[in-house]
């Protein structure tokens, strides 16, 4: 390589300015390697360049400006490395080596200290005792393959390639760049702070690699004495750690990958918080004390059969999704994190938390068959397509231990489930408060414990999938079958008694009426739960839930219209037998006001002792029951002071018409009154039967 290239090189590459600047500051002329004590060979002449004098293998092939030296001779260009070295010594800083390739190194110091090489640079004696390539510029690659006792120092160096084997003492790249991988295998500690790689590191032992940047890194050769830190780096493709020590600690805060592998390494703790990885996390068949990735930005995370004492996913998102089938945690956390993707924890099992609490899941939560024997925590959670947790068949795979779904929110999936927790027995209290069931909630052969809370819960049925019509669409339906049969036979009702018959799209009826009924056994059996720990209150409550389910179907011989219409008013009034005050707002706005408006009118007294006199008049009906059929009946409401406004409204109410149209007028009246004695008495036993629920009164 002569001037010219060099010069070339000074103007197309700012790694090389850079070093060449450091150099030339450093000053190797013949007066600055005196003033530093640097061993140079007298025996060769001294050369004026660039206003300072030169002497061999120290003169540089231009100056600052890029201008060329055309003295410049690199040191091995003809000699061998041998004869360089007996003639400098093993201080080689500053020097410029066409290549440096040894074999005969025993036992010594080498020092290459701001040196460049235009080749290779390989050392494979064995016994050094310490190298030094501390800000060295190196074209080439560096291999080191001997020996080091003491220590390898390759601070700020540039080079094309770096692999050191064998090292025995500190390995230190920092601040070095290099332009393709880093491969070092060292029983001792390896600094790489803020070292910049275009290729691949691999590294083993004690690694301090805080603001790496590479294209991909493995760790390998962990033991447990060891520490690693690679904090705040950021590598392109994937991390990877290998091997296991049980005492290993490695701290990776804040760090920027393209995947991450934990495959099989065994660590006591691996710190990955505010990590951010845009592929995948492996974690199969690892062996950790401790893995956080808390506030991490994640794309999947996967590891069938791992095993991880304490995993910490605080506020971590994922893009993509959460498979750990067969996890083995004692305590698992996912508070406040989010999952776009699903969740698979099957067959794990978790021995003391599981806590979600506010966390955020789009895709299904898979935990069927895990053992969940200590704490599940789900205060406010969110699930967006469901939690399915069916017990399995393995030792303890039903038990539950104490559970918290308060205010959480199960939205169902494709399959409208949006919780199952088929066959599961809770051990202890299970609060289920302010919680909300969107879709099919499913407890078949399930094992309350008697601490169990269902307070403001809220159960609704998914909208239906199946275009059924809506009730508008029969009505018009209807409306048209009756135009039909009166423009033919409008007697027989044909076309119309076939409306009432058959729906209107009679396939998606029936897969409506099977949807609806697979809800009503939901219900049915979390009233059967219910009443197996004697809670009259909740199995009340569920049977509500059951029934409003068989109402909603249509068309159906199991629940036909008349039933559904008595179920209809047996809920609004009451709600089937639970409200206490229902009852009596029902009977002060239907039985008591309702009836006076329409005694109000069939009197047509139109003023407001008119309207007080009819308000009093359906009192009575309501305090004296049927008192509408006695003699008394046309005797004024009011006994003293408006004697003949009062007696003047009843005889309107009763009379004021032909003989005929006041006897229809006077049957009419009678007949609402009885209705409205009966509505009354109904309403009031409906009220005292809720009362007697509520205290249990027998």
């Amino acid at each position: 390589m002569n001037q010219r290239q060099f010069t070339e090189l000074f103007e197309a590459d700012s790694k090389y300015r850079a070093w060449f600047k450091a150099w030339w500051d450093a000053d190797y002329s013949v007066e600055g390697c005196r003033k530093s004590g640097i061993n140079f060979p007298r025996a060769y002449s001294f050369a004026e360049f660039s206003g300072r004098r030169w002497t061999y293998g120290r003169s540089p092939p231009h100056d600052p400006e890029g201008r060329p030296n055309s003295e410049f001779t690199p040191l091995n260009h003809q000699s061998p490395i041998g004869n360089i070295l007996h003639e400098f010594g093993p201080d080689l800083r500053g020097v410029w080596l066409f290549n440096f390739d040894e074999r005969r190194l025993l036992g010594n110091s080498l020092s290459l200290n701001q040196a460049l090489v235009l080749g290779r640079l390989a050392i494979t004696g064995r016994n050094l005792e310490s190298l030094s390539l501390d800000d060295a510029y190196v074209a080439g690659a560096v291999a080191v393959t001997s020996q080091v006792s003491s220590g390898i120092s390759m601070a700020r160096v540039t080079a094309h390639e770096v692999e050191i084997s064998n090292a025995r003492a500190t390995v230190t790249l920092t601040d070095a760049f290099v332009r393709d991988r880093v491969a070092i295998q060292a029983n001792a500690l390896v600094l790489m702070e803020r070292l910049r790689s275009e290729g691949a590191v691999h590294t083993s032992g004690d690694v301090r690699a805080e603001r790496l940047r590479c294209k991909a890194l493995t760790i390998s050769g962990l033991n447990d004495s060891a520490f690693g830190r690679i904090d705040h780096s950021k590598i392109l493709d994937q991390v990877q750690i290998s091997g296991g020590a049980a005492n290993y600690y490695l701290s990776a805060q804040d760090v920027q990958a393209g995947a991450l592998s934990l495959e099989g390494v065994v660590l006591k703790r691996a710190d990955f918080t505010r990590s951010r990885v845009n592929g995948r996390v492996k974690l199969g068949a690892s062996k950790i004390a401790e893995l956080d990735l808390r506030s991490g930005i994640l794309t999947d995370l996967e590891g069938r059969g791992a095993n991880i004492e304490f995993l910490r996913l605080d506020e971590a998102a994922f893009s993509g999704s959460v498979g750990l089938p067969g996890l083995q945690c004692e305590t698992l956390v996912f508070t406040r994190s989010k999952c776009r993707g699903y969740c698979d924890l099957s067959d794990a099992r978790i021995g003391t938390v599981l806590s979600a609490e506010e966390a955020q899941f789009e895709g299904r939560v898979q935990l069927s068959g895990a053992q969940l024997r200590g704490i599940v925590h789900l205060h406010n959670a969110r699930f967006g397509a469901g939690l399915i947790a069916r017990a399995g068949t393995s030792e303890f795979a039903a038990d539950v231990g104490r559970a918290n779904f308060l205010g959480a929110k199960f939205a169902p999936a494709a399959d409208e489930i949006c919780f199952d927790f088929d066959r599961r027995r809770f051990l202890e209290a299970a609060t289920f408060d302010s919680a909300e069931f969107l879709g099919l909630a499913e407890f078949y052969g399930c094992e309350f414990h008697e601490n169990v809370s269902f307070r403001n819960v809220k159960f609704e049925i998914a909208p239906s999938p199946y275009a059924t019509g809506s009730r508008w669409t029969w009505v018009l339906s209807a409306g048209r079958a009756l135009k039909a049969d009166f423009d033919t036979e409008f007697y027989k009702l044909t076309n119309f008694r076939r409306c009432l018959r058959e729906p209107p799209n009679p396939a998606a009826q029936l897969s409506e009426n099977a949807r609806l009924a697979s809800y009503e056994r939901a219900y049915n059996a979390l009233r059967q739960r219910a009443e197996e720990i004697n809670n009259a209150k909740y199995e009340r409550f569920f049977h509500t839930l059951e029934l409003r389910a068989r109402r909603s179907r249509r068309w159906d011989r199991d629940a036909p219209p008349t039933e559904n219409a008595l179920s209809w008013l047996y809920d609004v009034s009451s709600e089937y037998g639970q409200s206490v005050s229902r009852p009596l707002i029902v009977l002060g706005l239907v039985g008591w006001i309702g009836f006076a408006a329409v005694y109000w009118t069939v009197a047509a007294v139109w003023s407001v002792e008119g309207a007080l006199e009819a308000l009093q008049f359906s009192a009575r009906q309501i305090v004296k029951p049927f008192t509408v059929w006695s003699r008394d009946v046309n005797l004024p409401a009011v006994p003293r002071g408006s004697e003949t406004l009062a007696g003047g409204w009843i005889e309107n109410l009763f009379t004021g018409c032909s003989p005929v149209a006041d006897l229809l007028k006077s049957l009419l009246v009678r007949v609402v009154g009885s209705v409205q004695s009966v509505v009354a008495l109904a309403l009031l036993f409906l009220s005292g039967l809720a009362v007697r629920r509520a205290f249990a009164l027998s």
